[in-house]
């Protein structure tokens, strides 16, 4: 099905790498002292801050990723260095890096959300009361 598009099974899988890659670096990311900066303000405070700092890690990651195998390579930082740069189809990078920024945005969003408002609260508004007698499931 794939093939009928044009898109290979390579491309799929590397992009699902990718998000599990990001994912990781935002669940590490959440574990950090200075993440949670603005608890008191305004969501948008944290919200911008979070985004800024997981766009920021991820970028590091994503760098790494490609930086450390042409380090081990060529066996100078600075001439792995040259190559990423040399190397890198910009315009193809920023549509990747703005996408994520936007992903990365909404997912602060509604994670600041649900701290504000409530857990249960939230499964209330996307599901709906619970019934008399039903018993809800309980995450630990």
């Amino acid at each position: 099905m794939l093939r009928q598009y044009g898109v290979h099974m390579s491309t799929v899988a590397g992009a699902t790498v990718a998000a599990l890659l990001v994912a990781k670096v935002v669940l590490l990311t959440d574990k950090l002292p200075f993440v949670n900066r603005f608890p008191e303000k305004p969501l948008m405070y944290n919200v911008v801050w979070k985004t800024a700092i997981y766009i920021v890690a991820a970028f590091v990651v994503h760098y790494l990723e490609h930086f450390i195998p042409v380090w081990w390579r060529l066996g100078s930082a600075v001439k792995a260095n040259d190559e990423l740069l040399h190397h890198v189809v910009w315009p193809h990078f920023w549509a990747i890096q703005l996408w994520l920024l936007v992903l990365l945005f909404l997912y602060s969003a509604s994670r600041e959300l649900v701290r504000a408002i409530g857990r249960e609260q939230v499964k209330r508004m996307f599901f709906g009361p619970l019934r008399q007698g039903e018993v809800r499931r309980v995450d630990v």
